[in-house]
């Protein structure tokens, strides 16, 4: 069933063909993407095969043809995936953090639009400030980016034509999906090390009998998701860190925005502080972070929201604009 559609102005996304239809997985659902006469529109849905059999009854009205594999996973696998995980949370943490964690999961679509909208207006801003200043140019910092998700997303509100983007991502089973995301026209680096406060070397953690090589949640902090799973050693090898604040530090001279997407897993805390400390968290536009508070054990649950509560007070204090991510 459709849940809703969103015009966007074109301006938002003008490397959009005149007409071109696409599926992709966002917050809450599936959504395809219409572009038609210079307007885009997103439409979007609860399941993955009703997007698909959306796009494919637009494709035929428009005369496109239909991509042979649009499908990113067999409903099985994602159905076998979910049960897996609910079954773990009830077995390891008890009814009570099965039903926190389900009502966040119902949430989702709504925070999904707010998200959306406020990321429009931030880019809105943004780009008012590009054309009004000398240096013509943003930048984009996405941390955690795994296969791309977040860029793909992203990158429709802060445009490539006016953005050059740095994808943050130590997996490096991950790292051929985010080179094919560049072109002539996307000026794209791709930095295979983890963010952090300092330059080194650090383990790199996931779930116990994780198969999936691109898996989305591993972390360099042995702690991350403590409430639903005791963390593994997902490679066996190290992955390399740097230091965040020196590489915003480096760039903030080269270009009149900088935007920060930090997704890393429970890495964040200890990054957004030594931002603060720096004040370097005043030199960027915006900042979208996943939090983790949730999914940590009930005690520190609570004193890590507290935690991010103060971090949100001092961006806004700052003038910073700060929304949560996921």
């Amino acid at each position: 069933m459709q849940g809703s559609a969103m015009l966007v102005h074109p301006q938002y996304d003008s490397n959009c063909p005149k007409t071109s239809v696409e599926v992709s997985e966002g917050f809450g659902g599936w959504f395809a993407r219409i572009c038609e006469d210079d307007q885009e529109t997103f439409h979007q849905f609860r399941r993955e095969r009703d997007a698909i059999a959306f796009a494919d009854t637009q494709r035929m009205r428009l005369g496109l043809p239909c991509p042979p594999l649009e499908r990113t996973a067999s409903s099985g696998h994602k159905a076998i995936r979910k049960i897996n995980q609910i079954a773990d949370v009830l077995r390891t943490r008890g009814l009570g953090r099965f039903l926190q964690l389900s009502t966040l999961s119902l949430s989702e679509p709504i925070r999904s639009q707010r998200l959306r909208y406020r990321v429009a207006s931030d880019a809105r801003q943004a780009l008012s400030k590009i054309k009004a200043a000398s240096r013509h140019r943003g930048l984009f910092i996405d941390c955690g980016s795994n296969i791309g998700q977040a860029y793909k997303f992203f990158s429709r509100y802060y445009t490539p034509d006016y953005y050059d983007y740095v994808l943050v991502e130590p997996n490096k089973n991950c790292l051929e999906h985010l080179h094919s995301l560049r072109s002539e026209n996307v000026a794209i680096e791709v930095v295979a090390k983890a963010a952090s406060v300092k330059d080194g070397y650090a383990e790199f953690l996931g779930p116990p009998g994780r198969s999936d090589l691109t898996y989305e949640g591993c972390s360099i902090v042995p702690s991350h998701n403590g409430g639903l799973y005791p963390s593994q050693r997902f490679t066996p090898e190290l992955v390399e860190t740097f230091s965040l604040s020196q590489m915003i530090q480096a760039k903030r001279g080269l270009y009149e925005v900088i935007v920060l997407k930090l997704d890393v897993e429970g890495a964040e805390y200890e990054i957004l502080d030594d931002l603060i400390r720096s004040g370097l968290h005043r030199d960027l536009h915006a900042t979208y972070v996943e939090f983790h508070s949730l999914y940590m054990r009930n005690s520190e649950g609570r004193k890590t929201a507290v935690v991010e509560r103060k971090i949100v007070d001092e961006f806004q204090q700052a003038g910073t604009h700060i929304s949560r991510w996921i």
